[in-house]
C-alpha cells in the first residue's frame, strides 16, 4: 500500500509521470510493479540570492542617518529629513518585497508632463538624493499610489503623505527653493484627488506664496538674461531657468485647476505673470505630452482672465451692452487659441482614423470645450436673460461643446480605460453632464431626446472613474439629487432612476451601482441603451450651431411650436435650480445661482 505522506524527493520517472512517489530506496513502489529503472537526484538546496544594490541601499541609508543624528541630535531639520527619510525607506522596502516599485512608471505617464522633466524623474529612481529631491520623491510616491489598485501601494502612499503633511508648514520655512514648491504643487493635486478641499488649498496657497516669494513670474526671457562668461556658465543657467520656468507654469495651471474645481480666486493673478512660455524650457523638439502641456498653460491663462471679470460680483452691476461685449471678447479669444492649436495636437473624425490621440491632447481638448461652458453659463441667469441674443447664443454654445466633450469620452474610452483620467477630468464631464440634464427639460422632443442619450455617457463615465476618483462619486450624488429636484428623472438610466431617499439610500444605490459595472444589468436597461443609440443617430445635426434651423423644422408638427426655432432653447427650465446646502458648493463652484 502506497504511503499517503508527501515525500521530499521523488524518483525522475515520477517526476516525468507526475506521479505520487512514496520515495523507497533503492527503488519506489511505482517503478518496482512496472519493472523500471529507478533513479534519484540529488539536488543542493538553493540559496536564496541577496541583491547587493539592495545591501548597499541599505548601508548607505544607515550611514546617511547615523551622520545627521551625530550632526544634530536635537535640531528640527533632522526630524524633518528623518521623517521623509523613513517614509521612503519603508516605502522601498515593501516595493523590494512585493513590486510596488510600479508606482513610479504609473507616476510617469500620470504627471511626468505636469511637476517634472525626464531628468528629473530618473534621478528619483536613484540613491543619494539630497534633501529637495527626497521631498519632490516623498510627494511623488503620494501622488502616485492614487494610481494604484493593491492595498500595499497605497498604505506606501498614504504614509508618504503623512510624512509630507507633518513637515509642510517647516519645509516652507527651512527650505524656499524650487524643489518645495514642486512638492507642494503635487501634493496640492493629490489632495484635490481625493477630495480633500482644505488639505488641498492649503497646499495649493504654501506654492503659490513660493512662487511669488522666489519671483518665478518674472523670470527674464533669453533676451533680458545677463550674458554669462563661459559657455559653461551658460548652460547653467539656461537649465536652471528652465526648470524655474517648468515650476512656475506647473504650478500655474495647478492654481487655476485648483480654482475652477473649487470656485475660488486664483493665487497667482495673471496680470503679475511676465515670463516667456512652457515651450522655451523643453527644447526644439517637444513631445505631444509637451505640446498639450503647453496648451492647457495658455487656455487656462486666458480662461482665468475672463473669469475675473465675468464671476465678479461687480459683473451682475454692468448694463447688458458691456455684459455682452464682456462675452464676445471672451468668446473671440478663446476660438483663436483653438485656431493656434497646434496641428499634431488637432482631434477630428480624419486625424482619429489616421493616428490614435494621446490622452493628453483629449484632456486638452476636453479642457478647451470646458472653459467654453464655463465662461458663458453666467449669462444661463434669470437676471440676463432679458437679452435674448445674448442667452441664446450662450445656450446654443454651451450645449455644443457639451456635446462635443461627449464625444471626446467616447474617444478616451476606445484608446485608455476611464479610470485612468486625471481628477480634474470629473470636474469637466460633470459641468457637460449638468449641460445635457439641463437640456433635457426641454420640451423640444429632438432636444430632449439627445441630450438624455448624451447625459447616460457623463454619467457611465463617471461610474466607471468613481472607482478611482471619489469626486465621480460625489458628483453622481449631485446628477441624481439634480435630476429629481428638475423633474428629470427619466434622463438616468434605469437602475439609478430611483428616488433618493434618507439614511440607506445612498448604500443601497451604491449596491446597484457596482451591480451595474459587473455587468449583472437587467434586461431593461439593455433595451434602453438600444433606444439611446436611436435618439443619437435621429438628433446626431443638433451638435452643429449651424443644424439648429434643421432640428426646429423636424419638431414644427408639434402642436407647441409656434414657428420661432429659438424656442427649442426657450423650452429649457433652468429655473429648476434649487439653492440650498447640500448643493451650495457645486452652485458656487459653477456660477450657477440661477
Amino acid at each position: 500500500m502506497h504511503s499517503s505522506s508527501r515525500v521530499s524527493v521523488a524518483c525522475e520517472a515520477c517526476r516525468k509521470r507526475k506521479r505520487k512517489c512514496d520515495g523507497s530506496r533503492p527503488v519506489c513502489s511505482y517503478c518496482l510493479e512496472r519493472d523500471r529503472a529507478c533513479e534519484y537526484t540529488a539536488e543542493k538546496r538553493i540559496k536564496r540570492r541577496v541583491d547587493p544594490d539592495y545591501v548597499r541601499t541599505l548601508e548607505d541609508e544607515i550611514a546617511m542617518l547615523k551622520e545627521e543624528l551625530a550632526q544634530t541630535q536635537s535640531s528640527r531639520p533632522a526630524v524633518l529629513d528623518d521623517d521623509i527619510v523613513h517614509a521612503q525607506a519603508e516605502s522601498k522596502r515593501n516595493s523590494e518585497e512585493d513590486g510596488a516599485v510600479a508606482i513610479q512608471d504609473s507616476m510617469t505617464t500620470a504627471i511626468e508632463d505636469q511637476f517634472l522633466d525626464s531628468e528629473t524623474l530618473d534621478q528619483l529612481r536613484r540613491d543619494g538624493l539630497n534633501r529637495g529631491l527626497r521631498l519632490v520623491k516623498t510627494a511623488v510616491l503620494a501622488a502616485a499610489a492614487l494610481f494604484a489598485d493593491d492595498a500595499q501601494s497605497k498604505a506606501i502612499g498614504d504614509e508618504a503623505a503623512a510624512a509630507f503633511d507633518k513637515t509642510s508648514l517647516q519645509l516652507c520655512r527651512e527650505l524656499p527653493e524650487i524643489s518645495t514648491i514642486q512638492a507642494l504643487s503635487i501634493m496640492s493635486w493629490r489632495e484635490l484627488g481625493l477630495e480633500q478641499h482644505n488639505m488641498a488649498w492649503m497646499y495649493n496657497s504654501m506654492c503659490a506664496s513660493l512662487v511669488i516669494h522666489l519671483g518665478l513670474p518674472v523670470i527674464m526671457t533669453p533676451e533680458e538674461e545677463p550674458v554669462s562668461q563661459t559657455s559653461g556658465e551658460l548652460s547653467t543657467e539656461s537649465k536652471i531657468r528652465a526648470t524655474r520656468l517648468r515650476t512656475l507654469w506647473s504650478s500655474v495651471l495647478m492654481d487655476r485647476i485648483a480654482t475652477s474645481l473649487l470656485g475660488r480666486y486664483c493665487l497667482i493673478p495673471w496680470r503679475r505673470i511676465k515670463c516667456s512660455s512652457f515651450l522655451s524650457a523643453v527644447g526644439p523638439s517637444p513631445s505631444l505630452d509637451e505640446l498639450a502641456f503647453d496648451s492647457q498653460c495658455r487656455l487656462w491663462f486666458i480662461h482665468d482672465q475672463y473669469m475675473d471679470k465675468i464671476y465678479s460680483y461687480q459683473f451682475s452691476e454692468l448694463d447688458s451692452a458691456e455684459r455682452s461685449r464682456v462675452l464676445l471678447v471672451a468668446r473671440d479669444q478663446l476660438l483663436s487659441f483653438h485656431q493656434q492649436i497646434h496641428p499634431s495636437l488637432l482631434i477630428s473624425s480624419t486625424s482619429i482614423n489616421n493616428q490614435t490621440p494621446t490622452p493628453a491632447m483629449i484632456y486638452l481638448h476636453i479642457s478647451y470645450h470646458t472653459s467654453f461652458i464655463l465662461i458663458h453659463r453666467p449669462y444661463l441667469k434669470a437676471a440676463v436673460r432679458n437679452n435674448l441674443t445674448t442667452y441664446r447664443l450662450a445656450i446654443r454654445s454651451v450645449t455644443t461643446a457639451a456635446a462635443s466633450i461627449v464625444r471626446l469620452l467616447r474617444t478616451h474610452a476606445k484608446i485608455l480605460p476611464l479610470s485612468s483620467a486625471p481628477p480634474f477630468i470629473v470636474h469637466s464631464v460633470l459641468t457637460a453632464a449638468v449641460t445635457h440634464l439641463c437640456n433635457a427639460t426641454s420640451t423640444h422632443n429632438t432636444l430632449r431626446s439627445q441630450s438624455i442619450a448624451h447625459f447616460r455617457v457623463c454619467f457611465r463615465a463617471l461610474l466607471v472613474m468613481q472607482s478611482r476618483w471619489a469626486k465621480a462619486t460625489n458628483a453622481l450624488r449631485l446628477l441624481r439629487g439634480l435630476a429629481r429636484r428638475w423633474r428629470a428623472m427619466g434622463a438616468l438610466p434605469l437602475q439609478y432612476g430611483f428616488e433618493v431617499g434618507e439614511g440607506g439610500g445612498a448604500e443601497q444605490t451604491g449596491g446597484r451601482m457596482a451591480k451595474a459595472e459587473s455587468g449583472e444589468e437587467e434586461e431593461g436597461e439593455e433595451e434602453r441603451e438600444n433606444i439611446d443609440a436611436e435618439r443619437e443617430e435621429d438628433g446626431v445635426m443638433v451638435d452643429s450651431e449651424i443644424s439648429w434651423s434643421w432640428a426646429a423644422n423636424a419638431d414644427a408638427v408639434n402642436p407647441n411650436y409656434d414657428g420661432n426655432e429659438m424656442d427649442i432653447f426657450d423650452s429649457i427650465h433652468p429655473e429648476t435650480f434649487v439653492l440650498d446646502t447640500d448643493y451650495r458648493q457645486w452652485e458656487w463652484s459653477m456660477g450657477c445661482d440661477i
